[in-house]
Order: structure tokens, then C-alpha cells, then sequence
């Protein structure tokens, strides 16, 4: 029995250190791709079906609006691994846009409305790491978005043309979760989800929370 048990610490410290030593410290890069989600809704607009349909009869008018509120998104990022269980992450992500657009008719003339909101900007976040199997591993990770967030808004109709912008530029919390895999000795696939809080002005055009799902491919050097 003495045989076994020590063969059993044997094999179970074996394991441990496969895993532990799975991910050597040190820098690594990476670009990955994927689509954001912003966090907004027709309702939250005020031009949903139903919001229409009781506000506009009052001034001779119906219409309809169209929301796309998912975009193709990418990021760079690059990071120091200081050793299995804790990195430091910084990296550049375009979030992509969404876009609504409302259409007005007195059944006669007829007005557009076209507005849109994109973001970007730096990240920088600690990553703490759970290592599973030697090449597999999961991580979560939280810090902070430095963005750049455009919005604009433009309106044609009978009267002309008018068109207004804004431009904000804030820090916000930046979460997220994922896997990675090691594919190679250097070389990882990882996929995770992200959320960017509160991303936008408030006072202009609004602010919303953006997920991102994306898939990334990460070197070691």
C-alpha cells in the first residue's frame, strides 16, 4: 500500500506540474475578431411599433423605424504573463456601430431619420487564470476601456436637410470571461465574451452596454 499511495503522489504532482507549467511566463500578442452586441432596444429609443403608433396620429403622421444593433467587431491586444494564474493585458478593440433608422409619412411627403453610434478605443485589464488540462485553460478578466465614442444623427425631409454629432471620450469597466487552448507550443486559440459598461454620453446621445463574443489567436514569445 506504501508502493501505491507513493506512486499516486507520484503520478498526482506529475499532473500538477503539467498543468502549472503549461503556460510559461512572458509576452504575448494577439488579434481576434468577432460581433458586438449593443444593449439597446427600440423601447429604449422610443421608436418601437407600439410607441409610434400612439404618438404620431396626434400630428397627421405614421412610420416605422429599423434597428441593427450588431456589428462585426476586432481587437489587438498584447499582454505579460507573470506566471499561470495572472496577466497583464492592454489592447486596442473596435466595437463597430449600430443603427436606427425611422421613416415618417403624412401620406403625401416623407421624412427620414438616420442615426448611428460607433466605438473604440484602448483596454487595459488583469487577467486571472485557471489552468485545466496542460494546453487548456480559463480566465476571467476585468479593468478598464478607455473609448472614443461617435454619434450621429441626420434628418432629410421636405424642410431640407439637418444633421448633428457628438463625440465623447470616457473611461469605463471593462469584464469578461473565457477559454484558451494551446494549439502549439507559442501559439493559442482562445474564445471569451466581453461586456463594456455604460459605453456613450448620457447627456447626448445616450449611453448602453456593448457585449462582445469574439475568437482570438494569441503568440507566445
Amino acid at each position: 500500500m506504501r508502493h501505491v499511495a507513493s506512486l499516486s503522489l507520484g503520478a498526482a504532482l506529475l499532473f500538477l506540474s503539467q498543468v502549472v507549467g503549461a503556460a510559461s511566463p512572458g509576452w504575448y500578442a494577439g488579434v481576434g475578431v468577432g460581433e458586438s452586441n449593443f444593449d439597446i432596444s427600440k423601447e429604449d429609443l422610443g421608436v418601437s411599433d407600439a410607441q409610434l403608433a400612439a404618438q404620431l396620429p396626434a400630428y397627421g403622421l405614421t412610420g416605422s423605424a429599423d434597428l441593427d444593433d450588431t456589428d462585426t467587431a476586432w481587437k489587438l491586444f498584447a499582454g505579460y504573463r507573470f506566471n499561470s494564474f495572472f496577466s497583464l493585458e492592454g489592447g486596442y478593440v473596435d466595437l463597430g456601430e449600430t443603427v436606427v433608422d425611422l421613416t415618417l409619412t403624412d401620406g403625401v411627403q416623407t421624412a427620414t431619420v438616420h442615426a448611428k453610434a460607433e466605438s473604440e478605443g484602448f483596454t487595459l485589464a488583469a487577467v486571472g487564470i485557471a489552468p485545466v488540462r496542460p494546453r487548456f485553460s480559463v480566465f476571467g478578466k476585468v479593468g478598464a476601456y478607455f473609448a472614443d465614442t461617435d454619434g450621429r444623427i441626420s434628418a432629410a425631409g421636405p424642410a431640407g436637410v439637418l444633421a448633428t454629432s457628438s463625440d465623447a471620450s470616457e473611461t469605463e469597466v471593462l469584464v469578461g470571461v473565457g477559454a484558451s487552448f494551446a494549439l502549439l507550443k507559442n501559439v493559442s486559440l482562445r474564445i471569451e465574451y466581453e461586456r463594456y459598461d455604460d459605453v456613450g454620453d448620457d447627456d447626448e446621445f445616450g449611453e448602453a452596454d456593448i457585449d462582445l463574443a469574439s475568437a482570438s489567436v494569441s503568440i507566445g514569445f
